[in-house]
């Protein structure tokens, strides 16, 4: 999936992105038109999978027609699949996920009140989530894909597991249960359309090691349940769920 962002200096987020008046509202989504078809072109030309249209821009999917004059736009230039990844409030209030083909979520939901809860505890702090991802995916009749999750290897990462920047001690373990306690609550889901996580970098020298408290299972405890996970030794991965990722 081709994900493009828009980035602003911390501590601005791209969720802040508005216009007050109707000139301005139409001089950001003509900006933003020229934006998004160029990668819609690079999409349908490398032969990509799916498209995501936009990312976390709360600010602005209130303004529905111009959101679905964008989507007819862009459906004429790609053919693939199409979602947009909705913040993880923002979800429940998009209004044009039937013109998409998943309903897509920064699922960045608090899973703990402690620095360093167990995977049981995160099991269930999950459930009224999946419920009501689950009405959601009912009322559009869309599954629902994780365009981004991710946890650092922190104490806070399940409590607030949004949070990049801030200095806390290293907990290799609560990122590695919060994985697994993804694969135990939401994976099995019917609804479930698969996950992309947050982040692991391109680059061979960005990996992880004892000492590091970013987002990166790399190296990690972490990315030992990714490979017990996907390799089918705790569940079996559903051809819709492989097929978005």
């Amino acid at each position: 999936m081709l994900k493009p962002h828009i980035w602003l200096r911390p501590p601005a987020w791209v969720g802040m992105v508005a216009a007050e008046t109707e000139t301005d509202w139409a001089t950001w989504f003509g900006s933003y038109r020229a934006f998004i078809l160029h990668y819609a072109a690079l999409a349908r030309d490398t032969e990509i999978e799916a498209l995501c249209i936009g990312n976390e821009l709360r600010g602005t999917t209130h303004r529905e027609r111009e959101w679905r004059d964008l989507i007819a736009e862009i459906k004429g230039v790609y053919d693939g699949v199409l979602t947009y990844g909705a913040h993880a409030e923002e979800v429940w209030d998009v209004p044009f996920w039937d013109a998409l083909d998943y309903i897509g979520v920064s699922a960045y939901y608090a899973l703990a009140d402690t620095p360093s809860a167990t995977r049981a505890e995160m099991v269930t702090a999950w459930e009224p989530h999946v419920a009501r991802l689950e009405r959601l995916s009912t009322r559009w009749d869309r599954p629902i894909l994780f365009t981004e999750l991710g946890y650092r290897s922190v104490d806070f990462a399940a409590q607030y597991p949004w949070k990049f920047d801030d200095t806390t001690s290293v907990n290799l373990q609560v990122q590695a249960d919060a994985y697994g306690a993804f694969f135990e609550a939401v994976w099995p889901e019917p609804w479930f359309a698969g996950v992309h996580w947050w982040k692991w970098a391109s680059s061979l020298d960005d990996g992880g090691s004892a000492g590091n408290d970013d987002y990166t299972p790399r190296s990690k405890p972490a990315e030992d349940v990714l490979k017990r996970f996907y390799g089918g030794y705790e569940t079996t991965p559903s051809p819709l769920k492989t097929s978005t990722r």
